[in-house]
C-alpha cells in the first residue's frame, strides 16, 4: 500500500500544475485582449484622424467659396484655387488644396483634399450661383416690408347677378400643389406680417360675402383664420419671414446686367439696328441656333409694324422699348434683354399689343437708375395678344424711390413656363379683363412679386390683381429649368452672383484631380 503522505504530495503537484496552467491561460488571454484593445485604440485614432481630415478639406471649400465671390484671386493661382498651411491645437501639420472650375453651365466644381499627420480625405463639392430667389416659397410670393401698402385683389366665381359681361370666363387658381408631384407648398407666401394679416382680413370677408372662393387658393399647409367679424377660414397662406429672397443680390444683379449690356453686349453685337420713332418690317433673322449672335436695336417709340416677323438665335438687346402691333411676330431663342436708355429714357418698355412674342429662353426687363420696368401684354380687344415664354421672366426697375416694376395682362394670352418676377419701389401684378375677352393668364414655376428692403415705406408699394382665366401652378421642373437658364447666361457674362453649395460628397484623394502638393510651411 501507498504512503497517505505520499498521496498528499501527488495532490499537491496537481494543483500546482492547474495553477500553472491556468496563468499561462490567462497571460495569453491578457495578450489577445491586450492586442484588440490596442488595434480597437488605433482604428479609433484612425477614425479620428480621418473625421479631422475631412473637417479640413470642408475649411478649404469655404476659403475657396469666399474667394469666389470675393472675385479676389489673393494668391494668384487662380479664383477658387488654394492651397495652405491650417495649423490647429491638435495637429500642428495639417492643411488642405483645393481647385474650383467653372461649368459650361455656370455652376462650380471644387474638389478639396484635406490632410492631417495621419489622415487624408477629399470632398467634391457642387456650387450654383444664388440669383436673390432660390427655391420657390409657395406660388405666388409677395415679399418685401410692405407693411399696409399691400394691395392684394381677386375676383371670382361671379354669378349672372353680378354686373359683368356673361361671356368673360373670370376663374382663378392659385396652386401650391406641384403639377410636376412633389409635397405642396402653400398658394401664397407673405413676407410682411402686418401685409399678411392684411390680407387674410380682406380675403376672409370677401369670401365671407361670396366674391371669392376659398377654392381658388391650393396648397398646404392650411392656415385657420378668423376675422374681426367672426367668420372663420381655412386657407393654404402663409407668413414667411425668411423666404428664398435677396434684395441685396438681386440690386447686384440689375446693375451688373445693366453695366454687362452697356459696356460689352451694345458695342461689340453682330448687329446693330436704329430706328428712332420708326418701324421694322418684313421678315428678318438675326442668328441661328448653330451661329446665334448679340443683336441690338436701339430706338424710341420703335414698333414692330403689323404683319412682320422677327426670328433669331443668341442675345437680343433692345435698348428702349418695343411694341410689337397686330399680327406682328418675335420668336426668338436664347435670351431677350429690355434696356432703359440713358440717352432717351430711363425706364425699359416691352409692350405686345396685339401681335405674338414666343421666346424660348429669358426675357429681361431692367429698367435704368431712374427708370421703370413694363412688360406688357394688350390686345386692345382684338383677342389676338398673345406671349410665350419659356425660361425666366424678370421685370426689375431702376433704384431710385418710387420706380416701377410692372407686369400686366389686359386681354389676350400671356404663359410663362419657369419663373415670371417683378421687384421695384412700386412693383405691380395685373391680369385685367378685356371686352368679351377668352385669353388666359398662366404661370407654371413660380410667381414672385417683391420690393426692396427700403426704409422709407412711404415708397414700396406692392400690388397684385388677378381678373379673368388665371392660373398659377407651382412646377419644380419648369422652375429649375429656368433657374438653369439663368444660371447659364450669368455665367456666358461673367456676371457674379453668391454661390451656394448645391451638393457634396466624398470622394477618393487618389483620384487624378483631387489636389496634390499642400503647403505645410510655418
Amino acid at each position: 500500500m501507498r504512503d497517505p503522505l505520499s498521496r498528499g504530495g501527488e495532490r499537491r503537484g496537481s494543483a500546482l500544475l492547474l495553477a500553472l496552467v491556468l496563468v499561462i491561460v490567462l497571460l495569453g488571454y491578457s495578450g489577445v485582449v491586450l492586442k484588440l484593445s490596442l488595434a480597437n485604440s488605433h482604428g479609433i485614432d484612425g477614425m479620428l484622424e480621418q473625421t479631422r481630415a475631412t473637417y479640413v478639406a470642408e475649411a478649404g471649400v469655404y476659403a475657396a467659396l469666399s474667394e469666389l465671390n470675393a472675385g479676389v484671386d489673393r494668391d494668384g493661382d487662380g479664383l477658387g484655387t488654394i492651397a495652405r498651411n491650417y495649423p490647429n491645437a491638435e495637429n500642428a501639420e495639417s492643411g488642405y488644396g483645393v481647385v474650383a472650375t467653372r461649368r459650361t453651365d455656370g455652376r462650380y466644381r471644387l474638389v478639396a483634399c484635406g490632410k492631417t499627420t495621419g489622415g487624408l480625405r477629399a470632398i467634391e463639392v457642387l456650387a450654383e450661383p444664388d440669383l436673390g430667389f432660390g427655391d420657390a416659397d409657395a406660388a405666388l410670393g409677395l415679399f418685401g416690408p410692405v407693411g399696409k401698402h399691400l394691395k392684394f385683389k381677386v375676383f371670382s366665381d361671379r354669378t349672372e347677378t353680378d354686373d359683368v359681361d356673361p361671356d368673360v370666363a373670370d376663374t382663378v387658381h392659385i396652386d401650391g400643389t406641384p403639377a410636376d408631384g412633389g409635397a405642396a407648398l402653400p398658394a401664397v407666401a407673405v413676407q410682411d406680417p402686418l401685409a399678411y394679416v392684411l390680407l387674410l382680413e380682406k380675403l376672409s370677408r370677401e369670401i365671407a360675402k361670396g366674391k371669392v372662393s376659398a377654392g381658388a387658393f391650393r396648397g398646404a399647409p392650411e392656415v385657420d383664420y378668423t376675422n374681426s367679424a367672426g367668420f372663420g377660414v381655412r386657407l393654404p397662406i402663409v407668413q414667411n419671414a425668411a423666404p428664398h429672397f435677396d434684395p441685396t443680390t438681386l440690386d447686384s444683379l440689375r446693375d451688373q446686367l445693366l453695366d454687362r449690356t452697356r459696356n460689352e453686349l451694345v458695342p461689340h453685337a453682330a448687329a446693330t439696328i436704329a430706328e428712332d420713332g420708326g418701324r421694322l418690317s418684313g421678315l428678318v433673322t438675326w442668328g441661328t441656333p448653330l451661329t446665334p449672335q448679340t443683336t441690338v436695336v436701339t430706338g424710341k417709340d420703335l414698333q414692330l409694324q403689323s404683319g412682320a416677323v422677327l426670328s433669331g438665335a443668341g442675345t437680343l438687346v433692345i435698348y428702349g422699348e418695343l411694341k410689337l402691333q397686330k399680327d406682328a411676330v418675335l420668336h426668338w431663342t436664347g435670351d431677350v434683354i429690355v434696356v432703359g436708355n440713358e440717352d432717351r429714357s430711363d425706364s425699359a418698355k416691352l409692350k405686345v399689343e396685339g401681335g405674338t412674342l414666343g421666346v424660348t429662353g429669358n426675357v429681361l426687363v431692367l429698367g435704368s437708375t431712374a427708370g421703370a420696368a413694363d412688360f406688357l401684354v394688350d390686345d386692345h380687344g382684338q383677342r389676338s395678344a398673345s406671349a410665350t415664354v419659356t425660361g425666366a421672366v424678370l421685370a426689375l426697375a431702376g433704384p431710385e424711390d418710387k420706380k416701377r416694376a410692372r407686369i400686366r395682362v389686359d386681354g389676350g394670352n400671356f404663359t410663362v413656363d419657369g419663373l415670371l418676377a417683378a421687384y421695384g419701389e412700386k412693383v405691380e401684378l395685373k391680369v385685367e379683363e378685356g371686352h368679351h375677352d377668352t385669353g388666359a393668364f398662366t404661370a407654371s414655376g413660380t410667381v414672385v412679386v417683391a420690393t426692396p428692403e427700403n426704409l422709407d415705406e412711404k415708397h414700396e408699394k406692392l400690388g397684385v390683381k388677378l381678373f379673368g382665366n388665371t392660373s398659377i401652378r407651382l412646377d419644380r421642373a419648369k422652375l429649375a429649368a429656368a433657374m438653369n437658364s439663368l444660371v447659364r447666361f450669368l455665367g456666358e457674362n461673367e456676371i457674379r452672383a453668391p454661390l451656394r453649395i448645391t451638393s457634396w460628397r466624398e470622394v477618393s484623394p487618389y483620384l487624378p484631380d483631387v489636389p496634390r502638393g499642400l503647403v505645410h510651411q510655418p
